[in-house]
């Protein structure tokens, strides 16, 4: 047995064999297991120093086998075949389905596509059923109205370029109201046109921006994403009604974001705290049901993950610009009454404490905030 084992190990992992010219050879072992080769003819014999074989890489099958099976333990490519963007249109469309034969030449033209070369395009419509079935709960249906009008260009970019949206016809969302809402979607580095054949309010757009990005990026943008977003962009339309002023409205909802980003806030009071001190660095007023639609916004984009390197890569000139200040911790909470704030909610069962000590609180809170 001991030379059976011996033959085997000296046959496996020696690094340097004999190989006969035009005899033989026998391998003899002593019982310690050490192999000696002896010649049983005078011819020539030459030595070949071999290093072992690499084993070839297996071609990777789509029918499975033993590549799978190690795709599977040890992750295989990050990117599945079905996930990998399309590459033979020159971009993706998602058009409203009730334009007529006139407005979609209209809002092809604005596009800069011909209809001879839609063929070069990949194209999904929108219906007025979707959007009721994604709206309804946020608007009133009157505003979406009983047709699909809205449409969506939708262009890949280069890593690092960010999310660029362009608008035509669109009275209410902003591009910034979109760039907020997509991010938060999922999307990244592309290049997006919202159009319409005359003004409409855009808001319904988002749908078929993001099913059009969903046929361009091969990832499905999930029911969860879609509803987030479509809350974040009426949200923001809502915040800007009510301040009167669209850039606040926007530069607040991001710096929420932002904070809530770079911070480990867990609590809808946290979340609140943030909104706070948002709307006293901005000199915004909000009312209490605003402040409370904000932050059942936030707990849903929280949930999604938010990953502040992601937000400043997509769109720099939003979120980069908020860092420093919240690092810096620019905020002084003594110079707040704290009543204004509305931060007593963070005190909870402390109400009975000192007006000092609920301070201390207050202030330590920020303090690990920022």
């Amino acid at each position: 047995m001991k030379k059976i084992v011996s033959i085997i190990t000296v046959l496996t992992l020696t690094l340097s064999m004999a190989v006969t010219a035009m005899g033989s050879q026998a391998i003899t072992f002593d019982e310690s297991g050490n192999g000696t080769v002896t010649e049983k003819s005078k011819e020539a014999t030459t030595i070949i120093t071999a290093t072992p074989t690499p084993t070839p890489t297996p071609a990777k099958s789509d029918e499975g086998g033993i590549s799978s099976i190690i795709d599977s333990i040890f992750g295989g490519d990050e990117k599945k075949d079905d996930e990998k963007p399309k590459g033979d249109k020159k971009g993706y469309l998602a058009l409203g389905a009730d334009l007529t034969a006139d407005q979609k030449l209209a809002v092809l033209a604005s596009m800069g596509i011909s209809e001879a070369d839609l063929g070069e395009y990949d194209i999904v419509t929108t219906t007025n059923a979707e959007e009721h079935d994604a709206l309804d709960k946020y608007i009133s249906p009157s505003l979406i109205g009983t047709k699909s009008l809205s449409s969506v260009l939708v262009k890949p970019a280069e890593s690092g370029h960010g999310v660029v949206v362009t608008t035509n016809n669109i009275n209410y969302c902003t591009t910034n109201m979109y760039r907020n809402a997509l991010i938060t979607a999922g999307v990244t580095d592309a290049d997006i046109f919202v159009t319409a054949p005359s003004q409409i309010s855009g808001t319904a757009a988002l749908i078929g921006a993001l099913k059009a990005y969903e046929n361009m990026s091969g990832k499905e943008v999930s029911s969860k994403a879609l509803d987030t977003s479509l809350n974040e962009l009426v949200t923001t339309g809502e915040i800007k009604d009510a301040v009167g002023n669209d850039d606040q409205a926007e530069e607040l909802i991001a710096y929420i974001k932002t904070v809530i980003a770079t911070n480990d806030l867990n609590t809808k009071e946290e979340i609140e705290a943030a909104i706070r001190k948002g709307m006293v660095d901005k000199n915004i007023t909000l009312s209490e049901d605003e402040i409370a639609q904000i932050v059942d916004l936030m707990m849903k984009v929280k949930a999604m993950g938010i990953d502040y390197k992601v937000l400043a890569e997509q769109a720099d000139d939003i979120y980069a610009k908020y860092k420093d200040d919240i690092k810096a911790g620019t905020f002084d909470i003594n110079k707040v009454d704290i009543n204004d704030l509305g931060l007593t909610k963070i005190i909870g069962n402390a109400i009975t404490n000192t007006a000092k000590s609920i301070g201390n609180s207050i202030a330590g809170f920020f303090s690990s905030l920022f």
